[in-house]
Order: C-alpha cells, then sequence, then structure tokens
C-alpha cells in the first residue's frame, strides 16, 4: 500500500491554473505503487516542489483508494418532540 512519487517534468502554469491553485509552476510525477507496480503520471500543483508533490500523491490516493461513502441509514430518523420545553 506504499506509493512513490518521481518528478517527470516541470512546466509554466497558465493563468487560470495560477488562480486556480496558486504557484507559477506545475510537475508532472510518476507516481507507482509498489504493491502492484502499476505506474501513472499524476499533476502537483502549488508554490512549492514539495506542495506540489504532494498534491500529486494525494490525487493519486483518491484514485487508487477512492473514500468510501458510507449512507445515513433510513432508520435514523430525529422525532420533532414539539420544542426544547415540551409546551
Amino acid at each position: 500500500m506504499k506509493i512513490r512519487a518521481v518528478s517527470k517534468d516541470r512546466y509554466r502554469a497558465s493563468a487560470a491554473e495560477r488562480r486556480r491553485y496558486g504557484g507559477n509552476t506545475i510537475t508532472e510525477f510518476w507516481v507507482t505503487r509498489d504493491d502492484t507496480g502499476e505506474t501513472l503520471v499524476f499533476t502537483g500543483y502549488g508554490p512549492t516542489p514539495g506542495e506540489r508533490k504532494t498534491f500529486a500523491l494525494e490525487r493519486a490516493k483518491q484514485h487508487w483508494w477512492p473514500p468510501v461513502v458510507t449512507p445515513i441509514p433510513a432508520t435514523f430518523q430525529v422525532k420533532n418532540t414539539g420544542g426544547c420545553h415540551g409546551r
């Protein structure tokens, strides 16, 4: 369940990307899963190299292990008691 990121390419961000993510540089990373050996390219945004790498790793985690959303059961309902003083 370990992943590794290695810088692939750096380039200048467009104006829209600068406004959306901050920073002037975009870095592409090769991100590899150690358990399967699968390698994909993820883009990192941010003002510093460390933030760009963290951004790419977070995107890779969301890609390989999407967050599990559990719905609230229908049996869980809040009853109306008629106010806090019972009047």
